[in-house]
């Protein structure tokens, strides 16, 4: 049976959005560093400095996540399972989608609203995965690579 990709994260450019928190960490820290200035506690200089810190690791974790998952496909360095959607199932929580199913076994969930380099597209969103779909789906942990979904010939 012929397969389509219909998502692969090499297509995909760095997923910004993630970098935020860390951002934000590094900004408050320097925030608080210039603040100190004005106060002579030297644990704020410790808080300060360690936002800043969290805020890098935060993002140069993010950023070689990423090269991490795009290499891994690249390469064929993934798990491959394919077969029918299973369990599916769909909640709400605040206004964000959140899915989970499993294909042979394997079992998969993510949210729109958590930040993933890997397919995270729930049905309300748009997302293509359903009860049933015959697919295939490359994947490390619960991050899906690649997703191809089985086309009629």
């Amino acid at each position: 049976m012929p397969y389509e990709t219909v998502f692969e994260i090499s297509w995909q450019t760095f997923p910004w959005p993630v970098l935020i928190v860390g951002a934000t960490g590094f900004v408050l820290g320097a925030v608080v560093l210039a603040l100190r200035f004005c106060r002579s506690s030297r644990s704020w200089r410790v808080v300060g400095i360690a936002l800043m810190i969290m805020g890098l690791f935060w993002c140069l974790k993010q950023v070689l996540d990423h090269y991490r998952l795009t290499q891994a496909l690249a390469r064929q360095q993934t798990q491959v399972v394919e077969g029918h959607v299973s369990n599916y199932e769909f909640r709400m929580h605040d206004g964000h989608g959140f899915e989970s199913f499993f294909v042979n076994g394997a079992g998969f969930h993510y949210s729109d609203f958590v930040p993933s380099g890997g397919y995270h597209q729930p049905a309300s969103q748009g997302g293509v995965i359903r009860e049933g779909l015959l697919v295939r789906l490359h994947y490390l942990g619960n991050t899906i690579l690649r997703v191809e979904i089985a086309r009629e010939p």
